[in-house]
């Protein structure tokens, strides 16, 4: 595995809801170099499910996501994101990075079992439809549940 060494953080960027930050890094050969890194919240993502293999789901298929809030437990953030969408019990399935080499970001991924109507802004979405979807939060969520149902 290639290990840099992070010699210096500068952030160049902040915003309401991320940051760019500029690393300065040493190589494996012993050269220097820079890595531009955007930095946002760890976020927990819900995988709501119904008996009848349907998700909740958004506007493109994505499931919903909130960011933990300052000081916020993961387990907290899920139990806050599944009671709005009237979720019962999250168990944590595991943890995405979507993208480690340029985004400093952890997806915790939590599943529960939900009925009812979705909320508004939602839909039920038959699991093989997320599958097809182009969001690698969804589709790696998706995966993680299904094998722990087996």
């Amino acid at each position: 595995m290639h290990e840099e060494k992070c010699l210096e953080k500068h952030t160049v960027y902040q915003g309401p809801s991320f940051s760019v930050r500029q690393d300065r890094v040493e190589l494996e050969d012993g050269r220097e170099s820079r890595r531009e890194v955007i930095c946002r919240p760890d976020r927990v993502l819900a995988l709501v499910y119904d008996g009848e293999k349907r998700v909740l789901a958004g506007e493109k298929g994505h499931l919903p996501r909130a960011p933990l809030s300052p000081g916020e437990s993961s387990e907290d953030a899920a139990g806050r994101l599944f009671a709005a969408l009237g979720g019962e019990e999250p168990r944590f399935l595991g943890q995405i990075m979507p993208s480690p080499a340029v985004l400093q970001e952890k997806v915790l991924v939590f599943a529960g079992k939900g009925s009812g109507q979705a909320p508004e802004g939602l839909s039920w979405m038959p699991l093989s439809q997320g599958l097809e979807g182009d969001d690698l939060c969804t589709a790696a969520a998706l995966a993680l549940w299904a094998l722990g149902e087996k």
